[in-house]
């Protein structure tokens, strides 16, 4: 008994340092690594043209405000129209980031009768990003069977699927996108 309690004491002893230390001690990274990203860039004008599959369009005629460019996750831009009561906006997230991979996700959001509608990320979008870095953004999507789904339903990382707004059916459109400093 008395062995264990002192190979028990031993033991605590060697973990103390470890837990101290955190996951540093027991995972060395450097901070480089795991640095938060920091702003590379604000664009200050910019115009998102939506052209829905009726032929009608909307243009988007105002950005959020910056920072837009950062470094390890690439671009966050929103478009907007100056007459909100249109309530369209159109997002891009990661694009210029520096992966193996196309990283860049659009994302549709509109507020129509006191309702918060959104598309999430969808993969129903072709994007074609020309440019995305400090210079500015320029490219086109094409997207194909976009859904409205609610977006104050409950979505939580991808783990649940938020309703479909109620009569609203799947729609296709194209934009062309640019922002600059």
């Amino acid at each position: 008994m008395r062995r264990a309690v002192r190979l028990a004491r031993v033991a605590g002893l060697l973990l103390v340092p470890a837990v101290v230390a955190g996951c540093g001690f027991l995972f060395p990274f450097s901070d480089e690594e795991f640095a938060p990203p920091s702003p590379l860039a604000t664009y200050r004008t910019g115009t998102a043209t939506l052209t829905l599959e009726d032929g009608s369009r909307i243009v988007l005629d105002r950005i959020n405000a910056g920072p837009h460019v950062w470094s390890s996750f690439g671009t966050e831009v929103r478009w907007f129209g100056t007459d909100a009561a249109d309530g369209w906006n159109f997002k891009i997230n990661g694009a210029g980031m520096d992966t193996p991979f196309p990283s860049a996700l659009a994302t549709f959001d509109r507020v129509a009768g006191g309702q918060h509608w959104t598309t999430l990320f969808s993969d129903a979008c072709d994007l074609d990003v020309e440019k995305a870095d400090k210079t500015g953004i320029r490219g086109t999507a094409s997207c194909e069977g976009l859904r409205w789904v609610d977006a104050l339903d409950g979505y939580s990382m991808g783990l649940n699927t938020p309703s479909p707004v109620e009569g609203q059916p799947r729609f296709d459109v194209t934009v062309t996108f640019e922002a600059s400093p």
